[in-house]
């Protein structure tokens, strides 16, 4: 029985399937199998298919391949990259860069030498400030004359704002090596925002 430009409706035997003269193989079209109870999306990711009870195929819009559709069309280069997902009909729109936020780095051990000797504190988280605030420009606001330098220098405008810490203190208690326990004041980052850069 030769299966190819059929449709199936049960898994083929290897012992039904008639041999293709090598010679032919490369100008067959590629063929794609499928089989009852599966769905899949059309090549162009607008139609939802299946086989139906006779073995034919049938496609139908969805307003989910819409959706996805609308993803692909509208997704700002410039801003967000499409990624893949496990359907390649519906990929996803994220931003390029991650946004300002608060990222942690790493527990640390403060040490200091006091009237007490050595004290120690307990291990204290250690963040930073990482990520994107958005696009930065810098234009031409005017053109001056400088006579001294005998030139037109520019007087420019700066829009860039960058990722900054928000800084707070707090008190932590310290041991030190003669058992005494003192307090100090560690400063840490309370949180992070986009503003002007100076």
């Amino acid at each position: 029985m030769n299966m190819i430009g059929t449709s199936l409706h049960s898994k083929p035997r290897l012992e039904d399937v008639s041999p293709v003269p090598l010679g032919l193989i490369k100008d067959l079209p590629q063929l794609v199998f499928h089989f009852p109870d599966t769905t899949w999306n059309s090549a162009d990711c607008k139609q939802k298919c299946y086989c139906n009870n006779e073995g034919v195929k049938e496609c139908t819009g969805t307003d989910e391949l819409k959706e996805c559709q609308k993803i692909r069309e509208t997704c700002n280069n410039e801003t967000h990259v499409l990624q893949l997902t496990n359907d390649t009909c519906c990929p996803a729109c994220v931003p390029k860069f991650k946004k300002c936020q608060k990222t942690f780095v790493e527990n640390r051990n403060l040490t200091v030498t006091t009237a007490n000797g050595l004290c120690w504190s307990n291990d204290l988280p250690l963040h930073k400030c990482a990520g994107s605030c958005g696009e930065s420009s810098s234009s031409v606001k005017r053109q001056t004359y400088d006579s001294a330098r005998n030139k037109f220098s520019l007087i420019m405008i700066n829009d860039c704002k960058c990722c900054k810490a928000s800084v707070e203190s707090y008190k932590t208690e310290f041991q030190c090596e003669n058992s005494a326990k003192i307090e100090l004041k560690v400063d840490t980052i309370a949180s992070c925002d986009c503003s002007a850069c100076t």
